[in-house]
């Protein structure tokens, strides 16, 4: 589960221990469900102006990118540089626990449980072999060496799945939108109100992003609490000047902690603009603005320009979302070209965050899901850890790519940078600076150039070709469900997010009277290195609910009851999940271990890892993730699977918004009908239980 709960609140506590002269206000963020429920006559110069500053800076990132990443990165991928966001945690007196490991039986029968009500009797019978094989056979060594791991204080991995983990993503070789990074978008600016547009809306978030990293760098960030403990705080040091570097078979994650410029893409054409100093000062926000104005009319001025190579140049971003070894293969290609092309990618790799100002304007959320969730691939960068983007309406959002991270420290970054702009207090410390904080006069601004041979533009042409039919092929629907929110379960007694959950149930069985094998996020950043556990929301309770809710025999009583202990399952399953007790982790490392003793052939791996039974769990259906904070209005991820949705939804007191995920080349799928569905359902199950409560 992405989500962001109260643990704003459980932190001032430990920074109000570290320092008594911080007066934090009540946090005004919204909790997780699951537990609880002018200027163009300055185009020309500052054209001229990139011209000439274009050749030193990308030359002096080059020389930065190089010694940096050999620095900081590790044979994992993993940043080894010191952490700039740990000192408020170090000063607790408790910190993060290391995630448990279950032991052997626990993680079986869990596992039996939860895939009983997904397969039928034969297909359950033949898979319940396999796992009493596995218990008497390879299962007892595949734990023990998984035990070891969890056993070792001396470094990485830092818990028994977490080596395993980073495998899974830097070895995948999928592209990257869709398949992997997440969007969010944001709810309108209201301080800027009708004089909000894309220029004042991206100076005003990367303004507030940058007081957001100064403050890391300098003070460092107030921890994530739970409870009296502190969360895990180490992704937020990838969360900036962090990349993906595309690597034949694995790739790396390459971090840049001394990085002091952004880039911006618009239109086709890059810029990098230097936005902080040394000594941690920042560029003012008059200052940002202006540089942001030239960049924008430069872009239309060279929009407009004829391009060599019928304007390659201008989609090399698209390269960004080929199949990871193409790109691999290609961005290789393009260093060895010219000395041009390895500067300008050592200038993207090592900036603080990338902008990207489209010129969409008055789009529908649906179309604004699609641009945020993968746009066209001239505009985006999808290696960078962040990328910020606004439409020219003033519209905004972001993409994040997943290796390094997950949702929940991307929410917390939003919530204090949307607080920061509305004005109001997040319930950590202010990003509010003094005056003296701001650098005087502009800083240099650079447009990053490309030098493309015409094999080069041939393979950019063709990515960008592929990825126009790649995203084509996402079915994208976004529901605005405006009946009621977390309201009324909450009414009624009942978890919101377990009864947004069955009401996914209850609307795929409607659509195609089959039980879904579903996945839900739960954060484990509690633990130490904690990414995040698998919340079976198939259960044999939810089972017996879809199967019989429609039944006319069935009586209005009778599915109160079953929607209540089917909800009721699914928070508690939650639960064990949060606590360290869920299986999907365990099973998965024992996979990872015995790949690298036997290999990954199917005929070395232990009959359970390769029992139909087995591959039917696993093969998610629903890939669901709750994504609340009071700046969201809309968030969403592709489909993780041929025959599946990707289901991202957010939780609002009197509004759910849920972006429905699929592929139009899958005959099984198809997002508006799901979502009809969905919404039929939802106010089914409103109306059942506001009855319930009356």
């Amino acid at each position: 589960m992405l989500s962001y709960r109260g643990v704003c609140r459980a932190s001032l506590a430990c920074v109000l221990r570290q320092d008594r002269q911080l007066h934090l206000r009540r946090l005004m963020i919204g909790t997780a469900a699951v537990l609880t429920d002018s200027a163009a006559g300055r185009s020309t110069a500052a054209s001229a102006t990139m011209a000439t500053n274009a050749a030193s800076a990308a030359s002096a990132a080059a020389t930065n990118a190089t010694t940096t990443t050999a620095a900081t990165a590790d044979a994992a991928g993993n940043s080894k540089s010191p952490s700039l966001t740990m000192a408020r945690q170090l000063a607790c007196a408790k910190q993060p626990p290391r995630l448990p490991l279950p032991d052997l039986d626990t993680t079986l029968g869990r596992f039996v449980a939860s895939a009983s009500p997904l397969l039928p009797k034969d297909e359950l019978a033949i898979t319940m072999q396999a796992v009493n094989e596995f218990r008497e056979t390879a299962g007892p060594e595949l734990h023990a060496k998984v035990a070891q791991i969890a056993a070792n204080h001396s470094g990485y991995p830092h818990s028994f799945v977490e080596s395993f983990w980073d495998d899974m993503y830097l070895e995948g070789r999928w592209p990257l939108p869709i398949n992997s990074n997440p969007f969010f978008l944001f709810k309108p600016d209201l301080r800027l109100g009708a004089r909000t547009n894309g220029l004042a809306r991206a100076t005003s978030l990367t303004m507030a992003t940058l007081r957001f990293i100064r403050k890391m760098r300098t003070a460092g960030l107030e921890p994530d609490m739970n409870g009296d403990t502190p969360y895990d705080m180490s992704q937020y040091d990838k969360l900036f000047n962090t990349t993906r570097i595309p690597v034949k078979d694995r790739d790396t994650l390459a971090t840049y902690p001394t990085s002091r410029h952004i880039v911006v893409m618009t239109r086709g054409s890059i810029y990098s603009i230097d936005v902080m100093s040394n000594d941690h000062k920042i560029i003012s926000e008059s200052a940002l603005q202006a540089q942001l104005t030239l960049v924008i009319a430069d872009s239309k001025k060279l929009a407009a320009t004829s391009l060599p190579h019928n304007g390659a140049e201008r989609d090399v971003g698209a390269l960004t979302a080929m199949q990871r070894n193409d790109w691999a293969s290609a961005r290789a290609q393009l260093e060895a070209h010219h000395p041009t092309n390895k500067a300008t990618l050592a200038k993207i790799d090592s900036a603080l965050f990338v902008v990207s100002l489209d010129d969409y304007a008055n789009v529908s959320l649906n179309e604004k899901s699609k641009q945020l969730l993968h746009g066209t691939g001239s505009n985006r960068w999808f290696d960078k850890s962040l990328t910020l983007i606004t439409f020219e309406d003033g519209a905004a959002g972001c993409n994040f790519e997943h290796a390094w991270g997950d949702g929940h420290t991307v929410l917390r970054f939003c919530h204090e940078i949307w607080c920061d702009t509305q004005q109001i207090p997040s319930g950590f410390s202010s990003l509010k600076v003094d005056d003296d904080v701001y650098m005087s006069g502009r800083t240099n601004v650079a447009k990053l150039d490309w030098v493309l041979s015409d094999r080069l533009a041939s393979t950019i042409h063709a990515a960008h070709a592929d990825y126009a039919r790649f995203t084509a092929n996402n079915d994208n629907f976004a529901l605005r469900f405006d009946r009621f929110g977390k309201n009324v379960p909450k009414r009624a007694g009942i978890s919101p997010d377990a009864f947004i959950q069955m009401a996914f149930q209850l609307a795929y069985y409607r659509q195609h009277h089959l039980a879904p094998s579903t996945y839900e996020s739960c954060n484990t950043k509690h633990f130490l290195s904690g990414r995040t556990e698998t919340i079976r929301s198939l259960s044999a309770e939810s089972l017996a609910f879809i199967e019989k809710y429609d039944r006319s025999s069935t009586s209005s009583a009778e599915k109160q009851a079953l929607l209540r202990i089917a909800a009721k399952a699914q928070a508690d399953q939650a639960v064990r999940c949060r606590d360290g007790q869920g299986f999907d982790r365990h099973l998965f490392a024992m996979q990872g271990v015995a790949r690298q003793l036997w290999g990954a052939s199917p005929s070395k791996l232990p009959g359970l890892f390769v029992d139909p039974g087995f591959l039917k769990f696993k093969t998610i259906i629903l890939s669901t993730s709750t994504l609340n904070g009071i700046f969201m209005d809309h968030a969403g991820f592709g489909a993780v699977s041929e025959h599946g949705y990707g289901l991202g939804y957010v939780a609002h007191n009197e509004l759910l918004s849920i972006n429905v995920a699929s592929f139009r080349d899958s005959p099984h799928t198809d997002s508006a009908e799901y979502a009809s569905q969905l919404n039929r359902t939802l106010t089914d199950l409103g109306e059942l239980v506001s009855s319930s409560s009356q």
